[in-house]
């Protein structure tokens, strides 16, 4: 199986995240949405680049030649764009590039490449109908020690504020330790990493393939993955069948979707019904969430203009306490004979104050969580709202 016919994480996702359909507009090559994740390719397309410049001169980079380096990525984007699995991709815009720009600065500030020989960046592997990009990967025995066990790095970069240990479990990084894999089968141990750009956060754990538990563990995810690819529609003569609603929402395709306008704005062909009704809901609840993605990041420098509004930022003024208000409350509380426990009933305390009560007070994890079973309780309500069902 070629390159582009083989499954990956991006690819499955859409199918899993959103429907069947959205597998359609990708095998089309139709436009989709990039300002989700426009400024993550910027920053991963400098790392690119500073950490095969290391390569190339085989020694760590100096402040000017990473400034250099990072200057010439984000020109190239601007101006032309990049490449992407053979597909041409049209010029960042210069927002993104400026946030992709900073975000990778800031990590190569306090997080600068250090030179690995044999490191490899931005790889992509093939095996079977399963692909995947590694951002970064190394084969080679820690510390030089030829009698350490032979390890396989496979690291990924994430640009979300978001990015946690919860990661190191994504369909994504089951693919790509399952294709890393069959590249390097005779490895001893795999170490996935999961690195969080904003943050300098890193979440990792180590397989060991020839261990029996780990094997099994490796086959599981073998199985589920092949039970997803079974799962997804033979596409038809009509394309495969959309299911507009709350799955709209982070979809690149929700711009030029020929499913959802339509029952976002209830088409004369379909009836009033409530069910008409709540799924129109669903759809532009998901649009404005989308949209509201683009807007945030192309009204930075100026709104728009639209009939009878401007879409943007304007400068507000909000109110907060003054520094020393712990202080000043106190001493008038006391000084009219309050106790404190009228002072902390009258404060009207939820559950978010609790919490950081419990970091102030404690250092280890487990009293926190004691101090929070002993003051939180739980109670049965109802929320009004939307929510993702299953395919």
């Amino acid at each position: 199986m070629t390159r582009n016919e083989a499954w990956s994480s991006t690819t499955l996702r859409l199918y899993t995240e959103h429907c069947a359909r959205a597998l359609d507009y990708a095998e089309d090559g139709i436009d989709h949405d990039r300002d989700t994740y426009a400024p993550g390719i910027v920053a991963h397309a400098i790392l690119q680049a500073v950490g095969e410049q290391t390569q190339k001169v085989e020694r760590d980079l100096t402040d000017a030649e990473t400034d250099e380096v990072m200057r010439r990525v984000v020109a190239a984007l601007v101006e032309n764009g990049r490449e992407f699995r053979g597909k041409h991709e049209p010029p960042t815009n210069t927002n993104h590039a400026a946030t992709g720009l900073e975000i990778a600065r800031d990590y190569l500030a306090f997080y600068p490449f250090g030179f690995q020989k044999g490191a490899r960046f931005e790889v992509e592997l093939v095996d079977g109908n399963l692909s995947a990009i590694i951002d970064y990967l190394w084969v080679g025995y820690e510390d030089g020690d030829e009698l350490a066990p032979q390890t396989l790095v496979i690291r990924d970069y994430k640009s979300s504020w978001a990015a946690g240990p919860g990661e190191l479990e994504t369909l994504q990084r089951k693919i790509q330790a399952l294709v890393a894999l069959a590249a390097y089968p005779d490895v001893d141990k795999v170490r996935r990493e999961v690195v969080n750009l904003r943050t300098g956060a890193v979440y990792a754990d180590e397989i060991w393939p020839k261990e029996e538990y780990d094997r099994k563990r490796l086959g599981e995810w073998g199985a589920d993955i092949d039970a997803i690819i079974r799962a997804v529609p033979k596409r038809g003569g009509s394309g495969r069948p959309a299911t507009p609603g709350a799955r709209c929402m982070g979809c690149p395709y929700w711009l030029t979707c020929d499913e959802a306008y339509p029952a976002a704005m209830l088409d004369e062909d379909m009836p009033n019904t409530l069910e008409n009704v709540a799924a129109a809901y669903a759809i532009c609840k998901a649009f404005v969430k989308n949209a509201d993605k683009v807007l945030r990041s192309a009204t930075k420098e100026q709104p728009i203009e639209t009939a009878g509004s401007r879409i943007g930022y304007q400068a507000v003024k909000r109110r907060e306490l003054a520094d020393d208000a712990a202080r000043r409350i106190l001493d008038y509380w006391t000084d009219a004979g309050g106790q404190p426990f009228g002072l902390i009933k009258s404060l009207n305390l939820g559950v978010r104050n609790a919490e950081n009560m419990a970091n102030a007070l404690f250092a280890d994890k487990k009293s926190r969580e004691q101090f929070l079973e002993e003051v939180i309780q739980e109670y049965a309500a109802r929320r009004f709202g939307m929510w993702r069902g299953k395919l």
